[in-house]
């Protein structure tokens, strides 16, 4: 491996439990997301698979593969999360997680150039995963997060990173969770935009402050009300201020149209990072 921006390749928490409650409004399906021309999801070849700590490549992947395809997921998971998948109830459920665990190891997989099947996780006290120390070692990093039909998957180098997708709907009680769980600043400028541009802004935030705290690893167990994340403009979001000092120093975020009806925002620390685009195909 070679490091200080030089490339290298590898060799041999869901989102949800923290989400505003919300009622959910019909959505284009994500199925046509690479027939539009307007999408900046492309297919890479394992060439272009090279990370460095100056990039950040942000997976999308569809969880919808329909009963046929399902079982060859479940053959790729570990012992695990077959257990964790069992506890599903609903089988939509239980199948999008099976695709989504075994999509993030096929693309993790490949950047290791190992099978999926092969690719080993340990956990943060807090849960959040990553490679195992054996891997861990060539410096690659992740993040995964899903809300409905889709789930984006953050990769890179030497850093530190988080990302979080949620579908767009009505947030019947947003103004309660902004004054719960938001600063006085964010709640303030919340309050002072047009009621229509309200929900997709609290949404936006919202991506935002889950994907910081994904990727520090600190989860909900630091109040989210202890970060200020302006929205201001058209600019990207920025830290302006933080109980644990993040606004001392550079952090960068990119909130961003996944999908149609869907919003997502990466979060990462140090200089801005070049951001590629990959869809994950079946």
């Amino acid at each position: 491996m070679e490091r200080n921006g030089t490339s290298h390749r590898c060799c041999a928490v869901d989102v949800g439990a923290g989400s505003p409650e919300a009622s959910a409004v019909p959505l284009t399906s994500a199925n046509q997301l690479c027939m539009n021309p307007e999408s900046p999801w492309s297919v890479p070849t394992d060439d272009q698979l090279t990370t460095t700590p100056s990039a950040v490549h942000l997976w999308y992947v569809r969880l919808d593969v329909g009963p046929r395809g399902i079982d060859d997921y479940w053959r790729e998971l570990s012992s695990d999360e077959r257990q964790r998948g069992e506890r599903f109830h609903f089988d939509r459920h239980r199948d999008r997680f099976v695709v989504c665990r075994a999509q993030l190891r096929r693309v993790l997989a490949r950047y290791l150039m190992m099978a999926a099947s092969e690719v080993r996780f340990e956990y943060e006290p807090l849960g959040k995963p990553k490679l195992c120390a054996e891997r861990l070692a060539c410096g690659l990093h992740f993040n995964l997060s899903r809300s409905a039909e889709i789930a984006l998957i953050a990769v890179t180098s030497e850093r530190q990173v988080g990302v979080d997708v949620e579908q767009i709907r009505v947030v019947t009680d947003a103004e309660r969770i902004a004054q719960r769980f938001f600063s006085p600043a964010e709640h303030d400028a919340l309050s002072r935009l047009p009621k229509g541009e309200r929900n997709r802004a609290f949404l936006k935030l919202w991506t935002c402050k889950e994907a910081y705290l994904k990727a520090t690893g600190s989860g909900l167990t630091f109040p989210l009300d202890q970060v200020t994340i302006s929205l201001a403009g058209d600019a990207q979001p920025r830290i302006e201020s933080s109980a644990d000092g993040a606004h001392e120093n550079p952090w960068q975020f990119a909130s961003f149209t996944p999908a149609d009806g869907f919003v997502g925002a990466v979060a990462t620390p140090g200089k801005p990072p070049t951001i590629t685009y990959w869809y994950c195909q079946h």
